[in-house]
């Protein structure tokens, strides 16, 4: 028996019946999604990118493709990696106010922050929980520390990480993979006291590939973890 496909078209959308009739493929001209079929296409504006909603009666997937699309969440290993880069800003200001009357007392020496980067040696940044850091005497229950070298002694010197990347860090669970050319992160938000937050998002590996998609869910946990997992494995990026 042939099979015969209904495609509806409406602002360059394309709705596809799949074999399970409860589903269909919601297809754009940059990539493409399965959802129940419920689920419809609504545009939204965007400046430089594409953007818009999939949306029901309960839930809202909200997507933006383009170069300066929303990357992925935190996690402990991309926090750290980025990290020891370099000193944060904020604890190049801490360090410098707690130690510039110690380096000037019996000198004319007047330290320039900006020159201070570049006469760190040695840098390491750990996350320690309940530790005292050398500096302030301060205690938390998530600390996060860089310790270093500069002009020829051993520094010690805390993070304070911000409640955005502390939210970040303590409430996704990311699962990172690669597909075709881009690197595939699947965050999903552990916290089931507030709205569902979970997203995906897609970064180009190939320096040539300029966008990305991030699409994310603002739900009432009408999906569980493993069926939002199900329906981010659906999206084709062209």
């Amino acid at each position: 028996m042939a099979l015969f496909v209904i495609i509806a078209c409406e602002d360059s959308v394309k709705y596809i019946p799949q074999e399970n009739d409860d589903t269909h493929l919601i297809e754009f001209n940059q990539f493409s999604i399965i959802l129940p079929k419920d689920f419809k296409y609504e545009q939204m504006d965007g400046i430089d990118s594409f953007v818009g909603s999939l949306k029901n009666k309960k839930s809202s997937f909200i997507f933006d493709y383009g170069r300066y699309s929303q990357g992925p969440p935190l996690n402990k290993e991309s926090f750290m990696l980025e990290k020891q880069k370099h000193v944060d800003f904020s604890s190049l200001v801490l360090f410098y106010s707690l130690t510039k009357e110690k380096f000037k007392k019996g000198t004319n020496e007047n330290i320039d922050i900006r020159n201070i980067l570049s006469e760190i040696e040695n840098l390491k940044f750990e996350m320690i929980e309940g530790i005292t850091d050398s500096l302030t005497e301060s205690r938390e229950t998530f600390t996060c520390l860089y310790s270093f070298d500069y002009k020829d002694k051993k520094y010690t010197v805390p993070y304070h990480v911000p409640d955005e990347e502390r939210n970040e860090l303590e409430n996704y669970k990311l699962i990172v993979d690669t597909i075709g050319s881009y690197q595939r992160s699947i965050a999903l938000w552990k916290d089931e006291t507030n709205s569902n937050i979970s997203s995906v998002h897609f970064e180009p590996l190939d320096e040539n590939i300029s966008n990305k998609l991030f699409l994310g869910i603002r739900s009432d946990m009408e999906f569980d973890e493993y069926e939002l997992i199900e329906i981010f494995k659906t999206i084709q990026i062209k």
